[in-house]
């Protein structure tokens, strides 16, 4: 079993552990949810900078 945090990153800041690479997972399904719950831990936590620098790119191109 891998050493992780509640949101299943490991000790290097960026990558998570999901599924049965984990050690936690007992079937297909929860493998599947923990790779769900990883991804929404993403998009709330960076999720608002990476929307805030593509609209910022989609503008610029607008503009051109």
């Amino acid at each position: 079993e891998v050493e992780q945090d509640e949101y299943l990153q490991s000790r290097y800041p960026g990558l998570y552990i999901i599924g049965d690479g984990c050690g936690v997972t007992h079937s297909l399904s929860h493998a599947s949810a923990s790779g769900v719950y990883v991804a929404r831990h993403i998009l709330e936590s960076e999720g608002k900078a990476i929307l805030s620098q593509y609209l910022q790119l989609f503008i610029r191109r607008q503009r051109n």
